[in-house]
């Protein structure tokens, strides 16, 4: 399964209602299977399914009625820059293929999309991937990569500084926008753009959103897949 398939997608329960979207996943341990769904309802609350409340993944992901009341797992390492174990840049992680024998990252750099084997691979705050015949690192409490010789470009996000969240909005931030780019425009409630395509996602673009009860729409249209 791959993990780009789920992100975005409507929530349906078996009789057919809206339950929600999915926002993000939380995995085992190793990779190896999807653990917990992160959820957003209609009311843009914030809820958590177990992977196996799932009963069908299509254009639509139906669920049962199964809820964690604290969610669990290991974080998912989409989005995160990703180094090999001599420093150079690989690119930013972009899907996770669970589900098989062994499983996958993809990094894309540019055009192109590369596949690594999750056990060659170490996710903490960046992603180091080592070559087949290199041991694995000890474990230590922080991964180290020497700099490049060249500049590291980074993706838009990683190159804005994060403006600083008031109590009121780090509420509407549990979704982890902030500082992905928005892939369809927002409109108001008279058709107004809110947002547009391309924009990044600020502090003052919540709460934009938020007060004119577009946050949901602004979750979907930044974490969705829009063809």
């Amino acid at each position: 399964m791959q993990v780009s398939t789920m992100i975005g997608k409507q929530l349906l329960s078996p009789a057919g209602d809206s339950l929600g979207y999915v926002t993000d996943v939380k995995f085992t341990r190793r990779y190896d299977k999807i653990s917990v769904l992160c959820c957003v309802d209609e009311d843009e609350e914030e809820f958590f399914l177990p992977a196996r409340a799932v009963l069908a993944c299509s254009d639509v992901v139906l669920a049962g009625p199964s809820r964690l009341s604290s969610v669990t797992g290991t974080d998912n390492p989409v989005g995160k820059i990703a180094y090999s174990s001599r420093g150079e840049l690989l690119g930013t992680v972009c899907d996770v293929i669970c589900d098989r024998e062994t499983p996958m990252i993809a990094v894309s750099r540019g055009d192109l999309r590369i596949f690594y084997p999750l056990s060659l691979s170490a996710v903490r705050e960046t992603v180091v991937v080592r070559s087949e015949n290199e041991k694995a690192p000890a474990r230590k409490s922080r991964c180290k990569t020497r700099v490049c010789d060249e500049p590291v470009k980074t993706p838009p996000c990683a190159d804005r500084p994060r403006e600083p969240l008031s109590s009121e909005d780090s509420a509407e931030n549990r979704l982890n926008l902030l500082g992905r780019t928005v892939k369809k425009s927002v409109y108001g409630e008279h058709g107004a753009l809110l947002v547009a395509a391309g924009e990044i996602v600020t502090q003052s673009t919540l709460l934009k959103a938020r007060r004119n009860n577009r946050l949901l729409q602004l979750t979907v249209n930044t974490l969705t897949n829009v063809w």
